[in-house]
C-alpha cells in the first residue's frame, strides 16, 4: 500500500473516532507486521502531551535521492504546522535499504490535524515508498554517565 494511502486511512480514522472505515477500509501496513495496533488506534488512544512518530521506509536502490526529496517536501509542509516540535531523517548504512524518520509532536491531536491538511496529502501523495509507522510517549532521555 502507497505512504499516501496509509496517511489517508490514518488521518480518517483519527478526524473520525469509531468510523468504521478504520477498521474496515485499506488496512495500514504496520497491522500485519506489528502488536495488532494500528497507528490510527494509536492516534486516537495517544496520551496527552508530547508524543514521538518513528516511521520505517524500505527505498528500493537508486531510489535514494527521490525518496530523500520527497520526504523534504513532506517534512516542510509538516514543519509549518501547529504543534510541529522536530524531525529528522536517518540515512541507512552499508547496504541498508531503511531509512527512520524521528518527529516530535506537541501532541497526537497536532498531528493528527497536519495529517489531514491538503498541503500535507499532495506531498504524500508523490512519494511511492511505503512506511511502517508507530506513535511513542518519550521517556527521559539518558546522557553520559559522569
Amino acid at each position: 500500500m502507497r505512504f499516501a494511502t496509509m496517511l489517508a486511512a490514518a488521518t480518517i480514522a483519527a478526524a473520525v473516532p469509531g468510523s468504521t472505515f478504520a477498521e474496515e477500509g485499506p488496512k495500514l501496513s504496520d497491522l500485519a507486521r506489528s502488536d495488532g495496533t494500528s497507528f490510527a488506534e494509536q492516534l486516537r488512544s495517544a496520551p496527552a502531551g508530547p508524543i514521538v512518530l518513528l516511521n520505517t521506509f524500505l527505498v528500493q536502490q537508486g531510489e535514494a535521492e527521490a525518496f530523500r526529496r520527497g520526504w523534504a517536501k513532506a517534512a516542510e509542509v509538516l514543519r509549518r504546522q501547529p504543534g510541529f516540535v522536530s524531525t529528522t531523517l536517518h540515512r541507512p548504512v552499508g547496504g541498508s535499504r531503511l531509512w527512520v524518520n524521528h518527529a516530535v509532536w506537541e501532541s497526537a491531536g497536532a498531528f493528527a490535524a497536519a495529517l489531514a491538511t491538503p498541503e500535507f496529502r499532495a506531498a504524500a501523495a508523490s512519494m511511492k515508498q511505503t512506511g511502517f509507522r508507530r506513535l511513542y510517549h518519550a521517556e527521559p532521555a539518558l546522557g553520559p554517565a559522569l
